[in-house]
């Protein structure tokens, strides 16, 4: 049974680093400074160490090993990553930046975009193998025009996993998992190129490898934490699909979060349901750790403003409206990761196949952060032309000379002069001495 509380108490996440977190951070820069240090030989060692890899494990998987991949996976499920591959490319290829010009008072500026060259993706394993993650990573990248794509997975590696990297094109994979996965690829060893941004959910340490090398070496997708759903239901809601759909987002991790808000009647349907439907859940023990985190709000539905300020202030991962009439909430909401409207469109529907992307912020980093998407592969430069020269020098000259920049108030004013009194004198020497030259 989920905890109840009153919207006005209910309460938000501690973001706080705890000792726990301390002690992870630093068994983390032991393992990044090994591989930075030795290389591939830290990479078999861990592996032996965390995964149970013999000495001399092969660190890239052969071409052999991902086409028998195909025989171990079923041929549904091929299918449904095939369908999900085609729904990327759908959305990716209508939501792929464009490069765009306008006309300033006085020049013209264009934003150009171009593919960041090396990404590289993790798919973490252990609990469950997340051949989605890959997908929702490689297909943007490919759609962005990124040249080089590599993929990293504890050893050993899931077929799943290999098949969607087969089909989405990558053709290196390596068998390396957590934190000293992170560091191959952000410093590179003799098996793994460096790359220039990494990307992928993970655990703990995966997250804590990839906030270390953030900035230094290379970027970042985000700071990804526990999943989590916020699901506000009416009187409309299908208490069975709403409690389907809770626990389907708990069964991610034991520190997954789950927060359901809605009037006295509709949480108490919701919540038996949940009650009966764990009861044949295969992952229970999983369910019953993460509903610790989780809880329920009581409150009128009808009040949109009380419920879209505790949801801007959660800023969740997913926020999931069972509603009869979503959109007048919905105009409401500025901070959520991934919005999914209506009785008939459940959150997990955007984990694989619907063609948006699962990798999302958390933790209510929804408030400045955005969803994984064809953008994140790329970068913008700005190419500049003047056109009214004149003017702009002028203006220019009195900003810096306001600011003490008196080099930058020179080098406007110069060309104000179309160049200085030396300059002049020198060109007019050298233009004398060539007439010179030609006489003799």
């Amino acid at each position: 049974m989920l905890r109840i509380f009153d919207i006005k108490n209910a309460p938000l996440r501690q973001n706080g680093q705890s000792a726990e977190d301390a002690a992870v951070e630093a068994s983390v820069r032991g393992i990044i400074a090994s591989v930075r240090k030795e290389g591939d030989a830290a990479l078999e060692k861990y592996a032996g160490e965390f995964d149970g890899q013999k000495k001399g494990y092969a660190i890239r998987i052969g071409r052999d090993e991902i086409r028998a991949a195909y025989a171990k996976v079923p041929s549904a499920a091929i299918a449904a990553m095939e369908f999900a591959i085609k729904n990327q490319l759908i959305a990716c290829k209508k939501f792929k930046p464009k490069d765009a010009a306008v006309k300033t008072d006085g020049g013209i500026v264009r934003q150009v975009f171009t593919p960041i060259p090396r990404i590289g993706i993790y798919a973490p394993g252990g609990r469950a193998a997340y051949p989605s993650s890959v997908i929702m990573a490689a297909i943007p990248a490919k759609i962005a025009g990124v040249q080089y794509v590599c993929l990293c997975s504890p050893p050993p590696v899931n077929p799943a996993i290999l098949v969607a990297a087969d089909l989405c094109g990558i053709r290196d994979v390596f068998a390396i998992g957590g934190a000293q996965a992170i560091a191959a690829m952000a410093y590179g060893t003799q098996s793994v190129p460096k790359m220039d941004k990494i990307v992928g959910p993970g655990n703990k340490y995966v997250l804590a490898a990839k906030n270390l090398v953030r900035g230094i070496s290379c970027d970042i997708d985000m700071p990804a934490g526990p999943s989590e759903l916020l699901l506000v239901a009416d009187g409309s809601a299908n208490a069975a699909w709403a409690a389907a759909d809770l626990l389907a987002q708990l069964e991610h991790d034991p520190d997954a979060i789950a927060v359901l808000i809605a009037d006295r009647k509709t949480l108490a349907a919701i919540d038996a349901e949940m009650d009966t439907q764990m009861e044949n859940e295969p992952r229970k023990e999983i369910i019953k750790k993460a509903m610790e985190n989780s809880y329920a709000i009581v409150v009128d539905t009808d009040d949109a403003d009380a419920v879209a300020d505790f949801i801007n202030e959660f800023a969740p991962e997913h926020l999931q409206l069972m509603m009869e009439e979503p959109e007048l909430l919905l105009a409401k909401v500025k901070n959520a990761g991934s919005i999914f409207i209506g009785n008939g469109c459940s959150a997990v529907l955007g984990d694989c196949c619907i063609g948006s992307s699962h990798v999302l912020p958390t933790g209510g980093s929804a408030r400045f952060a955005s969803a994984l998407s064809v953008l994140s592969f790329m970068k913008a430069s700005t190419v500049v032309e003047a056109r009214e020269e004149r003017k702009l020098l002028q203006m220019n000259a009195e900003f810096a000379k306001a600011e003490g920049l008196f080099a930058h108030e020179r080098a406007a004013r110069m060309r104000l002069k179309g160049g200085s009194e030396k300059a002049d004198e020198a060109g007019s020497r050298k233009i004398a001495g060539s007439k010179a030259g030609g006489k003799r």
